[in-house]
């Protein structure tokens, strides 16, 4: 039964996957599409930030808000560093995908609930993408690097 909801689940997503990404679309006033780089000014100081302050190997965590925004969804490539599961990274066999819906859950509740929740999986940080995130993640400690609402926040 748990493998046909989470089945049923990877499906949802990938047939809301197409809307999702159609409304993250940001045209310029001339209409054209505005550059990465100007869409998410932060990203190259995020993954500079995420490069200096992490060991190789920490599980690294991206705030789940912004899964499907095309402006978003390379961080996951492109951070040096493993970050666990994303929306966009369906795995095919039924273990794994049992498994990945587990890191999918633990994600939310780790941006939920804070640093309260408990995991066997080593997770070391978080990055927030979200106004208030940081402030709602307090427990956790500081922010070793911030810009804006973009924040890395260590997991004692």
């Amino acid at each position: 039964m748990r493998l046909v909801s989470c089945l049923a689940s990877v499906l949802l997503l990938v047939l809301l996957s197409g809307v999702v990404s159609g409304q993250s679309a940001r045209a310029t006033p001339d209409g054209g599409r505005r550059s990465a780089a100007a869409a998410f000014p932060e990203r190259s100081k995020l993954l500079a930030a995420v490069a200096s302050y992490t060991a190789p190997g920490d599980v690294v965590l991206i705030e789940p808000e912004r899964d499907g925004e095309r402006d978003y969804m390379s961080l996951v490539r492109l951070l040096p560093r493993p970050t666990l599961a994303n929306w966009k990274f369906v795995p095919t066999n039924p273990a794994d995908i049992l498994r990945w819906q587990s890191y999918m859950e633990l994600r939310r509740e780790m941006f939920a609930n804070g640093c309260a929740t408990r995991t066997s999986v080593p997770v070391r940080w978080l990055v927030t993408l979200e106004p208030g995130t940081a402030a709602r993640l307090k427990g956790c400690g500081p922010p070793v690097w911030r810009k804006g609402s973009v924040a890395l926040i260590p997991v004692p």
